[in-house]
């Protein structure tokens, strides 16, 4: 093989790597952030409701934000709304995802703060690990 061809051999296989390590971005990444900031907005408008138990089922362009499909979503008494999206959930009542609210300058980020999750119990406390945005919190729950 000549000098050329292995270049153009290795040329094409980094090129092949890089357009594959792009779309992994994308689809792990990328599109369930930019899911969850939409399905967000909807249910702030909305457009999507939950229902009495505080779940919203995810329509399928954007169940790709939640573990589960669903978003949960809690009104405090000052009228904030705050919406969690799961990302992993873990033995118990151990869950780690991503918490919205309406209302970021009045309700702020706490250490912690009590969220709708009837999928194992009425509420779970969880705990702020990073601010994402003014809108966003990276919240994780580590309570067996």
């Amino acid at each position: 093989m000549n000098r050329t061809m292995r270049i153009s051999m290795v040329l094409l296989i980094g090129l092949s790597c890089s357009t594959l390590m792009s779309w992994s971005i994308y689809r792990y990444v990328l599109r369930p952030a930019q899911a969850r900031e939409e399905s967000f907005a909807a249910i702030r408008s909305g457009e999507l409701t939950a229902g009495i138990d505080g779940v919203v089922l995810l329509p399928s362009r954007w169940a790709i934000g939640s573990l589960d499909g669903k978003a949960y979503v809690t009104r405090t008494p000052e009228r904030a709304l705050w919406v969690l999206f799961v990302k992993e959930r873990g033995s118990g009542m151990r869950l780690g995802g991503y918490l919205f609210c309406d209302k970021p300058a009045k309700a702020g980020p706490k250490a912690t703060i009590d969220v709708n999750y009837p999928s194992i119990g009425s509420t779970v406390n969880v705990k702020v690990l990073r601010v994402m945005n003014a809108y966003s919190y990276e919240v994780v729950n580590e309570k067996p």
